[in-house]
């Protein structure tokens, strides 16, 4: 159901102009278009602008590829009325950038921890570097938490001098939101 590679084709295309990764937004959007061809608004994504350094923006992809298909195989979007929120932020802790990474699934059928845990676990607990990962399984779906420092030139006004990237992920926003 998903296109896993197109997150590939996103880093190839945006490396060689820019130097850098994409946004997180247009990563994540990117990432879950596939999945938002019958209904656009069961995904909410937004966060302050984050540009994912190169060595994060594969792994990245991975994790939102494989939360998706768990979502449609066993969470909140196996059912028609299921939603996922995907949320970050970030903020200064001991003179370092944290990014925090919050998906929310919304309407789904009850969630519980995996008795077997296989690659699809192992990617999303340890398929980050230097990430520190929790679920949470509940009555209403899995919430995934992941929580990692970013260097200083992640942040986008750092990074984003001629808001190349920054409207471009406002139009992939509004392409996927039309459609």
């Amino acid at each position: 159901m998903g296109d896993f590679p197109r997150w590939r084709r996103l880093i190839r295309c945006w490396w060689p102009r820019t130097g850098k990764a994409p946004d997180l937004a247009t990563l994540a959007l990117m990432q879950l278009e596939p999945y938002t061809s019958d209904n656009p608004l069961r995904f909410q994504v937004g966060g302050e602008p984050v540009f994912v350094p190169a060595d994060l923006a594969t792994p990245f992809g991975q994790v939102f590829h494989e939360l998706a298909t768990n979502a449609v195989r066993h969470g909140a979007l196996s059912r028609p009325t299921g939603t996922v929120d995907l949320n970050w932020s970030l903020r200064t802790r001991n003179d370092e950038q944290v990014l925090t990474v919050v998906w929310k699934e919304n309407g789904g059928q009850p969630s519980k921890r995996p008795k077997a845990t296989g690659f699809g676990t192992a990617l999303i607990e340890k398929g980050i570097p230097n990430a520190t990962v929790s679920r949470e399984f509940g009555s209403d779906g899995m919430v995934c938490t992941i929580e990692l420092p970013l260097p200083s030139i992640a942040t986008a006004a750092a990074d984003d001098r001629h808001g190349f990237l920054s409207r471009h992920a406002s139009w992939w926003s509004r392409t996927i939101s039309s459609s």
